[in-house]
């Protein structure tokens, strides 16, 4: 496997860790996935506000 791909499934097997462990509110878990994403700036920039908002508020 290639190293993203591996990035890609052991997050997936983290969500299903901290479910399992009822670490937190399975709602409070966000996931997001573009398959046709790449590691570059201008997908970076489709994500990265939602994940502003979630670690800092608004």
């Amino acid at each position: 496997k290639d190293s993203v791909i591996d990035v890609i499934d052991d997050t997936k097997d983290l969500i299903s860790l901290i479910k399992r462990k009822n670490i937190c509110a399975p709602e409070d878990i966000v996931y997001k996935e573009s398959p046709d994403g790449k590691h570059d700036y201008t997908d970076w920039s489709k994500a990265l506000p939602d994940f502003l908002i979630w670690a800092f508020g608004k």
